[in-house]
């Protein structure tokens, strides 16, 4: 009996394989991020003085919806449904013969939310 459960316990080691592929991954994933932090900073850095002639409170009056409305719009609709996810519980849509529960229905209904919102923010500009 013991020698079955030991067969079982390193069947279910990982592999020298696997674990060097993970930390491979990491190691990538964590020198994408630093780059491109550091381009970032670097663009900031170098694209101050382009910057100063813009007029901000021209730029806003003229692009207000587009600069600020499609932003708040999608933090809108991402309120809307999580709020409406945590007060109902799991979603699932079906429309129009297509049927889809979970995270895909979650995604759907905020990309309609979505959509109309950035419509309303079209018509009324």
């Amino acid at each position: 009996m013991t020698e079955v459960h030991d067969l079982n316990c390193e069947a279910k080691k990982p592999s020298g394989w696997k674990i060097a592929s993970a930390i491979f991954v990491r190691v990538i994933y964590a020198t994408f991020s630093v780059v491109i932090v550091v381009a970032v900073a670097r663009e900031l850095r170098d694209s101050t003085g382009r910057l100063r002639g813009v007029n901000l409170a021209k730029l806003y009056d003229q692009h207000g919806p587009a600069a600020i409305g499609i932003p708040v719009a999608g933090v809108v609709a991402l309120m809307l449904v999580s709020l409406a996810r945590a007060l109902d519980g799991p979603m699932s849509l079906d429309v129009f013969g297509v049927r889809s529960e979970g995270a895909p229905a979650i995604c759907i209904v905020w990309s309609i939310v979505f959509l109309v919102m950035g419509l309303s923010f079209r018509a009324l500009w």
